[in-house]
């Protein structure tokens, strides 16, 4: 990945920026970074990520984002990922992309990109939330469009944590929800014990869906236990 200069203006996420050929886990250079050179707002650039995650095997390129906030509105850790997944959501339609529940991006029909969260919060204070994303774009990205999403994407996120900070930030879960494409929907989930069909009533501030099942009463799943979902109403046809 050859250097860029981030978009402007640069709020917090891009006021420090290291490059890396490549890493064997963003996260863990995040986490070991993030005490010592990693000033609130570190991007971390890697050409290549060795390991792999989910359906991205041995992905292209990946960054790496420090925060420090200290204070944010948020009562759980889990509150912080769908607002940081609806940043993401709101620059792929650009590309032609998508967004796969829970945290992968997609551009036809194939997985090119996850990303997750690592937070760090004692009692009230957050010590720190680690965001690291790898994608594996193929040969239908050209360089200059794998440039541009990535840039995007932190200018998204950068916006994304300053709205945060200031309590602002319930737009991004309504792009989350949408972005989905599960609400209100009819579908057939696959979990570890059983097999489950239903409309999708809710997503929950903490990424859970919250399915009425067509037999039975509503049901609360997260990401964790759902193994495949399938579309299997009229407008997925």
């Amino acid at each position: 990945m050859r250097k860029f200069d981030l978009k402007q203006p640069v709020h917090r996420i891009g006021q420090s920026v290291v490059y890396y050929d490549s890493l064997d886990s963003m996260t863990e250079k995040c986490r070991s970074m993030q005490g010592v050179k990693g000033i609130d707002g570190t991007v971390i650039f890697a050409d290549r990520i060795r390991t792999s995650v989910g359906e991205i095997n041995e992905p292209n390129c990946g960054f790496g984002v420090i925060l420090k906030p200290e204070t944010l509105p948020f009562k759980e850790k889990s509150e912080v990922e769908p607002v940081i997944m609806g940043a993401f959501a709101s620059v792929l339609e650009t590309f032609q992309a998508s967004f796969r529940w829970p945290s992968s991006f997609m551009r036809d029909g194939i997985v090119f990109g996850e990303a997750n969260c690592t937070v760090q919060k004692i009692k009230e204070r957050w010590v720190y939330v680690i965001l690291a994303a790898q994608f594996d774009f193929g040969e239908s990205w050209s360089a200059e469009e794998q440039e541009a999403f990535l840039q995007a994407s932190i200018s998204a996120l950068d916006l994304a944590d300053q709205k945060m900070r200031d309590s602002e930030y319930k737009e991004y879960l309504e792009r989350y929800r949408t972005a989905t494409n599960l609400m209100e929907r009819k579908l057939r989930i696959s979990l570890s014990d059983r097999e489950i069909e239903g409309i999708v009533e809710e997503i929950t501030e903490r990424g859970e869906l919250i399915v009425k099942q067509n037999r039975g009463r509503a049901i609360r799943l997260s990401g964790k236990k759902i193994k495949t979902i399938q579309h299997i109403d009229v407008a997925s046809n």
